[in-house]
């Protein structure tokens, strides 16, 4: 299964593999490009939203959530990759 293909990430936030102190490093560059499990793995283009999200823990968690609890888990997991690195 595709989703066990990488061990969670620790500790968990918005990318998912970078560490917590580091998170106000990246947003303050521009132009870093955020990588996903999904890139270095098997994953189908179908299934990147749902592979991605699956490996957010904390605040990050949280506000994926509060997304699919608005819009609905399905419609959260089909929206295309590119719509939701703009809701990033």
């Amino acid at each position: 299964d595709q989703f066990d293909a990488h061990p969670n990430p620790q500790p968990g936030n918005i990318n998912g593999w970078v560490d917590e102190n580091e998170d106000a490093d990246m947003e303050e560059d521009d132009d870093a490009e955020i990588i996903f499990p999904y890139e270095i793995s098997e994953c189908k283009k179908k299934d990147r939203v749902k592979f991605a999200m699956a490996t957010l823990r904390g605040r990050a968690l949280n506000w994926w959530n509060g997304r699919t609890k608005s819009m609905g888990i399905e419609a959260a997991n089909n929206t295309p990759w590119s719509e939701v690195k703009k809701w990033m």
